[in-house]
């Protein structure tokens, strides 16, 4: 055997490991992250009741909406906030925080209901944090640990980007013969020329999704590369409601406050959210988006019905790099990007399936021999 095909062998033996200890990880990542493009589509296909074909663009919760989704709760429970889903479907009511979510992961666990926006009808209810699109964030973000979750996740992404480069540099036949290295090769199995063929497609869009996401899975780390001292990154982004406990009564109601925000805003901004006040600072935060101006949140005291914007940080050097990050690695650069991830996450599943058939007829074929001799 020559050096060179030595050479060869020697990195295709650290390809085939490499993707066998890593085979269900790299499935996972690449079914979840092709999900995750479109996240509300695929919850509607999961969870259909949440998504009644109604319009919900000028909805402002009036008495006996929110009357309906208190009765909705638990007894003793309260209504901690409220989202309105762009354009169409139902409204989200999140009661009082009860605990933590499942794994710990992401906010803190409360009951959910969904309402119909029009009648206030109860379309569908759920007990606790957790669900469809919970999982996959979970799984693809955190592999489903809290503790060291987005090291391994990280760790991952790294193995992931030199099983694409290994792979890149086994496939590559010369600048003049990419054609014909594409080409489906009778003497190869239909398992060993899907692998080479949509490995050699992705290869580098898989080496950009391998980068981002390790980036994104460390960002205190990539923040202090990119700008140290940043606090970029140290705490996790909360999301919904307070975890505090809602006040007991108001002074304002919910559309009193709602029309209060509007006169910081233009005329056609639609509400998003609803965050009701606490007993502690007695605050209203109501999100409003106007097509032609970035969403803003408006803060309303209970006590006094002063109306205040409040400024969006402005994100520094690592902020602006971890936001580019995400852009690429979702695919948020229009349809097409969208669509090259998706497909990408589809291509990583498939050459996890077709690595793991390859072992499978390699080790089948190795034994038929050693029974021979």
């Amino acid at each position: 055997m020559s050096r060179k095909a030595q050479i060869r062998q020697f990195w295709l033996k650290i390809h085939r490991w490499m993707g066998l200890a890593g085979l269900l990880f790299m499935a996972a990542f690449g079914l979840t992250g092709a999900l995750l493009v479109w996240p509300t589509t695929f919850d509607a296909m999961a969870h259909p009741a949440r998504y009644p074909s109604v319009s919900n663009r000028d909805f402002v919760p009036d008495t006996a909406f929110l009357t309906k989704a208190a009765a909705a709760l638990p007894m003793g429970d309260r209504i901690s906030g409220l989202r309105v889903m762009q354009g169409q479907g139902a409204i989200l009511v999140a009661g009082e925080a009860r605990g933590r979510p499942p794994l710990g992961l992401g906010p803190a666990s409360r009951v959910q209901l969904w309402l119909h926006p029009q009648t206030g009808e109860l379309l569908d209810r759920q007990e606790r944090a957790g669900g469809f699109i919970w999982a996959l964030h979970a799984l693809h973000g955190h592999m489903l640990l809290k503790q060291g979750g987005r090291i391994v996740v990280a760790l991952l992404g790294a193995g992931l980007l030199a099983l694409s480069a290994i792979g890149l540099w086994l496939w590559w036949p010369g600048l003049r013969s990419v054609r014909q290295g594409l080409r489906w090769r009778k003497q190869f199995s239909r398992s060993m020329n899907l692998h080479r063929q949509a490995g050699a497609i992705v290869a580098l869009i898989l080496l950009v999704e391998a980068f981002t996401g390790a980036w994104l899975a460390l960002p205190t780390l990539f923040a202090q590369i990119v700008s140290p001292g940043s606090m970029s990154g140290r705490t996790e982004a909360s999301e919904g409601p307070p975890t505090t406990r809602p006040a007991a009564s108001t002074m304002l109601n919910a559309d009193q406050a709602v029309r209060r925000a509007r006169t910081l805003t233009t005329p056609d901004a639609r509400l998003t959210s609803i965050f009701f006040p606490d007993d502690a600072k007695g605050l209203w935060a109501i999100g409003l988006a106007a097509p032609s101006a970035r969403p803003v949140t408006i803060m309303i005291d209970d006590r006094t019905g002063s109306a205040s914007l409040r400024p969006a940080p402005r994100p520094d050097r690592a902020e602006r790099a971890a936001g580019l990050m995400m852009t690429i690695h979702a695919g948020r650069f229009g349809l097409a990007g969208q669509i090259i991830v998706f497909l990408s996450g589809l291509v990583l599943t498939l050459l996890a399936v077709t690595g793991l058939l390859l072992w499978l007829q390699g080790h089948t074929l190795r034994r038929r021999r050693m029974r021979r001799t």
